[in-house]
Order: structure tokens, then sequence, then C-alpha cells
């Protein structure tokens, strides 16, 4: 796993890769964003017209947008973080 991860690193294909998975789930956000605001449009000028349910696909689309991101913040943690571990034993003492 190290070597996988220092060759993303020092490729910058990490970094790509983030870029792309996190520019998917923002695209897929601003998609279901901007198809709320057609439908609750649309639904105003048919005032008349019976009330449709909420689309399925805006469900989609939120989910899909929100793994994408989460996908994208692990990989930044797990690339670009490094995790704090404590060793046992091992106390700091504060300087006089």
């Amino acid at each position: 796993m190290n070597k996988l991860k220092a060759a993303l690193v020092e490729s910058y294909a990490g970094a790509i890769l983030i870029a792309m998975i996190s520019s998917t789930g923002i695209v897929s956000l601003v998609q279901w964003l901007f198809g709320l605001i057609n439908l609750v449009i649309q639904r105003s000028r048919n005032s008349d017209s019976p009330m449709e349910a909420f689309p399925a696909s805006a469900i989609f689309s939120i989910v899909h947008g929100m793994i994408l991101l989460g996908i994208a913040f692990l990989l930044l943690r797990w690339l670009y973080f490094p995790t704090q571990t404590e060793v046992p034993g091992e106390d700091v003492e504060p300087a006089p």
C-alpha cells in the first residue's frame, strides 16, 4: 500500500484523480440543484396542473454526488494527510 501511495503522490496522479472525482460529484450536485429550481419554476407557471412527485432521479443525483465527494475526501486524507498515531510508553515532557 505504501508503494501505491508513494506512486500516486509523486506522479500527481492522485491529485488528478481527486480533482476528477470531486468535480464529477460537484457537477452531480449542481445538476440536482438546477433540476430542482427548474421543477419549482415549472410548477409556478402551471399552477393549475396536478403536483408531480419528487423525481427519483434527483435522489440518485444527490446520493451519487455525496458518495463521489466522500471518496474524494477519503483519498485526499489518505494521500496527503498522514495519520497521527501515538506510540505507547512514549510520553512527551514539557520543556522547563
